[in-house]
């Protein structure tokens, strides 16, 4: 069965951004997607395809990913995918790269078989080299990211919910188990969700830093 147009035109764009400066930046193809890692955390770069296309035409965008095998498994409960770039790996932030363009919105390359593939992934690539690599030098390392959030910072993606959990358990990771129980205690403490709060026990138990 001969490939889709929107699947021809993904292959072609994942592999020329791996050739024009992601290999050399240290991410790795695998499928149609490229991943690194880089000092305790995973930098992801997602091709999706629209669910609308259809054989002879039809639309993708590029997502891009900061997560970690700790994050992810310690929020979801079930094991790193063995490729952390595909779309549900994207934890704790995610992206899709038009919003970092010049015209800020959710960008998608449209395809037909009258287009040409050399162009459009070069294109593609470009998009990603110039503002997807700039994205992911702000979050270095995962020590980094803990510090950002010890100072109260702002981390670009980051959903405030989710800010808590993420500091807890990189706290954890680095050792600083009290400090994860006092994250996680003190947001417990505030909130009057009760779901909210038991996924905040749950976590903690998961950290092995249980709440009272």
């Amino acid at each position: 069965m001969s490939k889709s147009v929107t699947t021809r035109a993904i292959q072609a764009a994942s592999r020329a951004a791996s050739e024009r400066g992601l290999k050399a930046a240290g991410f790795r193809r695998q499928g149609n997607h490229l991943h690194r890692a880089v000092e305790g955390l995973v930098h992801a770069v997602n091709f999706q395809g629209s669910q609308w296309g259809s054989a002879d035409s039809g639309s993708f965008t590029v997502n891009l990913g900061v997560a970690s095998p700790l994050l992810y498994t310690t929020w979801s409960g079930t094991p790193f995918p063995s490729n952390p770039a595909t779309t549900h790996a994207l934890f704790p932030v995610g992206l899709r790269i038009g919003r970092l363009m010049p015209s800020p919105h959710d960008h998608w390359w449209k395809v037909d078989e009258a287009t040409n593939l050399d162009v459009l992934s070069n294109e593609v690539a470009g998009a990603i080299l110039e503002y997807g690599l700039p994205f992911f030098d702000g979050f270095k390392s995962a020590s980094s990211m803990l510090l950002h959030l010890r100072n109260g910072d702002a981390l670009p993606e980051l959903a405030e919910g989710h800010r808590p959990f993420v500091h807890a358990i990189l706290a954890a990771e680095a050792g600083a188990r009290e400090e994860a129980r006092e994250v996680l205690m003190r947001t417990h403490d505030e909130t009057e969700v009760a779901s909210f709060r038991e996924r905040l026990r749950e976590i903690a138990e998961r950290l092995g830093v249980p709440l009272p």
